[in-house]
């Protein structure tokens, strides 16, 4: 008769913590985010069977379409305890699943995104944008840098 080892097992399940909106922190500036994001989606399109191969410069539709899926990501990633603290004071409808905020200008001839602007939640990504538009701008003051129209949408929480 044979000895045999005592053997432990383990079964460990590890849910992860980290977000996935983070996972773009890895990139040190906003248009590195877009850029980098765009080539990704743009690898993942060339790689498909049966789809027409981009080889170009990223188009405007792409950078577009990166921007729209990042926050799209970050809205996704806001809890909804902090979204319902807002629920009273402010109404929110989906347009294209990106929350949007109904403001009463709806009769008048402003642009779109100025009457319906997109809720911004406090996210590092959505900070490297206001830190990018601020420098695009040439660090202009806080009322200039806000009202540019990349950055001129509903922000939550950020100070």
């Amino acid at each position: 008769m044979t000895e045999r080892r005592k053997t432990v097992v383990v079964n460990l399940n590890i849910e992860p913590k980290e977000k996935f909106g983070n996972r773009f922190l890895y990139f040190s500036s906003y248009p590195r985010i877009i850029r980098m994001t765009a080539w990704i989606l743009r690898f993942c399109q060339n790689v498909r069977a049966n789809s027409y191969k981009l080889t170009k410069e990223l188009s405007y539709e792409e950078i577009q379409k990166v921007e729209e899926t990042l926050i799209r990501i970050i809205q996704s990633e806001w809890s909804s305890d902090k979204r319902e603290k807002y629920t009273q004071t402010i109404q929110f409808y989906e347009e294209n699943k990106i929350l949007k905020v109904r403001s009463r200008l709806i009769l008048g001839q402003d642009p779109e995104d100025f009457v319906r602007p997109t809720v911004l939640p406090d996210h590092p990504n959505i900070r490297r944008l206001i830190t990018y538009a601020h420098k695009t701008l040439h660090h202009a003051g806080i009322q200039t840098t806000l009202n540019l129209e990349e950055v001129a949408s509903y922000m939550l929480g950020i100070t």
